[in-house]
């Protein structure tokens, strides 16, 4: 009887384990917009929203070189106009485990960059790195693949 209870109880926790890891603390939503037909130029936009209580290191995150910085790869190579820019300034903050001031996003933050496509490129495909935290932990970090279509 012992046995069957045990076998009971190992199931039920290792649902529930499962089942919380797969809840979303970010969400992520990949734009593509036209900023000049003619030349093909576009802007590609990344929107994160963060579950209350949780951030998102910035792409560059600071601190001692510990923390794991929001990234995003793109194929085919693109011909980038400018860097990574956000819709907000990160916040700042200084930590006690930590050297150096670290940034940081809470709630929302788009990231949007230009570029121009070559004549043919119909499609662009991508992958978002980011470690997302609360108060008291960091979740490993989650690579959220992407492809959206030129308009």
């Amino acid at each position: 009887m012992k046995h069957i209870l045990f076998f009971i109880l190992g199931i039920f926790l290792t649902s529930a384990s499962f089942a919380q890891q797969t809840e979303k603390i970010v969400s992520w939503t990949v734009t593509v917009k036209s900023t000049n037909a003619d030349q093909a130029e576009y802007e590609l936009s990344a929107k994160a929203t963060m579950q209350k209580g949780y951030h998102i290191w910035a792409m560059d995150a600071g601190g001692d070189g510990s923390l794991i910085a929001t990234s995003i790869t793109i194929t085919p190579d693109l011909n980038w106009k400018n860097k990574w820019m956000a819709d907000q300034r990160p916040h700042e903050e200084n930590l006690d485990f930590i050297d150096g001031t670290v940034f940081s996003y809470n709630n929302t933050v788009t990231l949007s960059r230009k570029f121009t496509a070559d004549k043919g490129t119909k499609k662009i495909k991508g992958i978002i790195t980011y470690q997302s935290c609360n108060e008291s932990m960091c979740l490993p970090p989650d690579d959220v693949s992407f492809e959206v279509t030129l308009p």
